[in-house]
This record gives structure tokens, sequence and C-alpha cells, in this order.
């Protein structure tokens, strides 16, 4: 089966980058063949770079930002958003999909076209729309990251979300970015409430079409809805001293949740807290495929 990308947008943007980890490459390539997306004919590939102007521009441009947030890659890859939005505006594309290179997709193609027929039905009817395909949750990203176990369709519009592997922009969507960015109103792509406000409605789904490379590592059932294989995919890219490295990432970035949040798993195994859920669900994960159930919870509990 070939999906009809036609049927949904005009232009479909990749952006990739100079550098980039083979692995990660192979896998995104792996995923655009199996989709027809690199048949499409109307795949369109900007390759970013990284360049001093970057940083130049935040720093002399964005001022209103760069004294709490420090220039970073997000700089850049706003500019390859930027790039690529200014380009379907020149054509007056009336839909476009913007795509991530480090995207995996749902592994049923039914799935993904029922939930393009959807977005497309809602976006018929609403100009001023954007859907965000890959999108976690800004407020509790571990409710994003316990993905569902069983596929649903259900759009609502949200704004209080991030990631933008996986977007399909109206043209007045497009503009609004053109126009904002232009003014250096905003300096990261998925920034969505602060960009669009209330002129353009930001939709997401419970299931997304796609989730992100990196999302392996830290989500629990992400091989069950997604083409995820666990060993090549996740036990042999982790094995060895990097399976050591992404348990003492995980361990870290939990720690960091904590503080952030105010509050500390110490010893209260039984907390209903939906962090600490998280981090029992995704411990349980990375022992039992990493390190053959070998571990002991008890011995890595994060304490501020």
């Amino acid at each position: 089966m070939n999906i009809n990308w036609k049927k949904y947008v005009d232009q479909i943007y990749c952006i990739r980058y100079i550098g980039e980890d083979q692995y990660r490459k192979t896998k995104c390539d792996e995923e655009f063949k199996r989709l027809g997306i690199f048949d499409s004919g109307i795949y369109f590939e900007y390759i970013n770079i990284n360049s001093p102007f970057y940083k130049d521009i935040y720093y002399k441009f964005f001022n209103k930002f760069n004294k709490e947030h420090p220039y970073s890659y997000v700089t850049d890859c706003t500019f390859g958003h930027y790039y690529c939005l200014k380009h379907a505006q020149f054509h007056n594309y009336k839909r476009v999909l913007l795509l991530e290179s480090d995207c995996v997709f749902l592994k049923d193609e039914n799935q993904i076209i029922e939930l393009l027929e959807s977005s497309k039905k809602v976006m018929d009817n609403d100009e001023n729309s954007i859907f965000i395909l890959n999108s976690c949750y800004s407020k509790c990203p571990p409710v994003t990251f316990i993905l569902p176990i069983e596929f649903k369709i259900n759009f609502y519009s949200n704004e209080d979300i991030w990631c933008a592997g996986f977007n399909i922009y109206s043209k007045n969507a497009y503009d609004v970015f053109i126009r904002k960015y232009e003014n250096y109103e905003f300096f990261t792509n998925d920034t969505y409430k602060f960009i669009y406000d209330n002129e353009i409605n930001i939709y997401d789904s419970e299931v997304n079409i796609a989730i992100q490379q990196d999302w392996v590592k830290m989500t629990v059932n992400f091989d069950v809805l997604y083409n995820i294989d666990i060993n090549n995919d996740y036990i042999n890219r982790f094995k060895n001293s990097a399976k050591l490295e992404l348990l003492g990432s995980f361990i870290m970035n939990f720690s960091n949740l904590q503080k952030a949040n105010n509050y500390s798993l110490d010893y209260s195994l039984d907390n209903d807290n939906i962090y600490v859920k998280y981090y029992i669900k995704l411990f349980d994960q990375i022992n039992k495929y990493l390190f053959d159930n070998t571990l002991k919870l008890e011995n890595y509990i994060v304490s501020k």
C-alpha cells in the first residue's frame, strides 16, 4: 500500500542536518521509503547547517529572549522550519507537511491514513488550523511518554504541547509563523501557544502519527503501535557500555523532573504521582531489555 500524500498536502518538507547520525538517517530513510514519502512526487529536503551566523543573529535580534535562554540547537532548528515555510509561502501552497528527520511512524498504514483523513476533514472546514501529530504535553511529559496501547482518534484543540516532528500547516498557520518570526516575536518553533495565540487553532491527537527516535529510550510502550524493532532499534543500540549511559541519563533526567516539580520519590514506591508511575514503568523496561532483570529498583531510587 502507498499513501496518496498529494490528497492531504501540496508539499512535504523534511529538515535534515549536515553530519547527521548515520543510524538516525538510515532509520528515517527506511520509514520514508515504507510509507511512500520519497516517491510521493512532492517531497522536498532541506539540509540545515551549523553556522556561527545563527548564533550571532540570535543574540542580536532575539535579545528579549536570550537573557534567559542561551543560544542552543533550537535556534538552528527553527531557522530550518522558517526556510521551509517561507518556501511554501512563495509557492502559495494551501497545506504543507513539515517533517523532522528522526520520525518513526505507526506500523499500520491504515491507521496513518485514518488520522490523515480525519485531520483533512477538520482542515477543509478550518483554514486557521495546524495539526501537531508528533506532540508532547508540556505540563506533564510522562503522560506522553506512556504511549497508548490501542489506536483511536481523538482530535481536539490543544495549545499546551511541544515537538514538531510531524506538522501539517494550513496557509494561514504558516503565514502567522513567518510574520511573527520575521518580527522576532519568538525563537522556538514549537512554542505553539506563544506563537499562534488566538489566531490559529492548534490540534493534536492522543495517538500520534509519528514519534521521534530518541523517544525510544524514554518511552513506555513505544513498540506497541510504532514501527520499532526491540532488538535492532533498542537492545542493539544501547548494548555494552551504552546501556549504563542510558541508565545514568534516565536517573539524572528523573532527578531533574523531581526538582522541577517539587516532589521526591524517596522510598515511597506506592506514590500515586504520575512521575513516580512513569519512573517505575520505564525502569522496569530498561531492566528487562538491557539488564535481564538483574537490577533492583530500591538501589536506584532518586532522592532530592
